[in-house]
């Protein structure tokens, strides 16, 4: 939001609430569900370690990462990804 503040000189309640009215969920929310669908795949296809997914999802560390994943997700990454396993 910083960075379309400076380019088109809104101030960022402006944005937010130009971005809730277009998309219907605000910039905050929708970065939320960004982070999660990609991390769904991730967890699911690849060996790489939480942290290193958090890491590839924009989280700067394991603790944030799992506690935003649970708290969105209904269980920690790596449930999901031992659950997402026993189906194939």
């Amino acid at each position: 939001l910083e960075m379309l503040e400076r380019e088109f000189d809104f101030s960022r309640t402006a944005i937010a609430k130009r971005f809730q009215s277009e998309r219907g969920e605000t910039p905050i929310r929708a970065l939320a569900r960004l982070r999660l669908d990609h991390a769904r795949p991730l967890l699911q296809s690849t060996d790489l370690t939480v942290s290193q997914l958090a890491h590839a999802t924009g989280y700067k560390d394991l603790a944030g990462f799992s506690h935003f994943f649970k708290q969105h997700a209904g269980q920690a990454p790596s449930e999901f990804r031992n659950n997402c396993r026993w189906l194939v």
